[in-house]
């Protein structure tokens, strides 16, 4: 990021909340881009967002049918190179990251090749490393027709930040409150369990994102602001 974006942003009264790199850790030592990304996050003030990295079609298609069980998951990841791979690179981001006061994440991902893109993977990955945190994305979990509900009670204990992603019927990105997704119900828990957070906007590809801001803005705030805190 430039030190001109950055002083306007200051400017304007706003932050980075946090910052996302995509990595090739399958296929590539990619220890310097981690040292730099940590790096940038720290001078940011921000958490730092890992994109690890992707399978390839065949160990996809293997993954697919294993998604819904945990042990078999766990199973398939550890004897998969490509995912071993990936979480030895998000342990090492994670303990450089804790060394520099920066929050390391990952969240569910939408896309089938990714081994973070389902309630299982996350857990493996979670339980693989301490150190490292999750930002929970509403709109994700329909990757593989999973609950986002029970996403949410299996992850929360990790969740450090939340992507109030929504969805039409046909997956398209869309306002937020205006979709299928539950988001009203979804943000009774961090409300409830006294989460202080951010909760980001998050619609790629509408037509009018200034609009769709405001009113995902609306939303939230009457949303969050209608739930009484325990």
């Amino acid at each position: 990021m430039s030190s001109d974006a950055l002083e306007l942003i200051t400017a304007a009264g706003l932050s980075v909340s946090c910052l996302w790199e995509f990595y090739d850790m399958p296929s590539a030592d990619e220890t310097a881009h981690i040292d730099r990304h940590v790096r940038l996050a720290k001078e940011l003030g921000s958490k730092m967002l890992v994109v690890p990295g992707f399978l390839d079609d065949a160990q996809s298609r293997s993954m697919a049918p294993l998604v819904h069980h945990f042990e078999a998951l766990a199973d398939f990841l550890g004897q998969t190179e490509a995912a071993v791979r990936m979480r030895d690179g998000l342990r090492y981001a994670s303990e450089e990251g804790r060394g520099k006061g920066v929050a390391v994440t990952i969240e569910d991902f939408d896309d089938r090749k990714s081994t973070i893109s389902n309630i299982n993977g996350l857990r493996w990955y979670l339980e693989n490393v301490p150190e490292l945190a999750l930002i929970f994305d509403m709109g994700n979990f329909i990757t593989f027709g999973e609950d986002v509900l029970s996403a949410y009670d299996q992850l929360h204990a990790r969740i450090v930040h939340v992507h109030c992603k929504e969805r039409d019927s046909e997956g398209n990105s869309v306002t937020a409150g205006s979709g299928v997704i539950p988001q009203a119900r979804i943000l009774e828990r961090p409300r409830l369990s006294g989460y202080d957070g951010v909760l980001a906007i998050e619609h790629f590809d509408v037509a009018d994102q200034r609009e769709s801001m405001q009113r995902s803005a609306r939303f939230l705030r009457e949303a969050w602001n209608g739930v009484c805190p325990a």
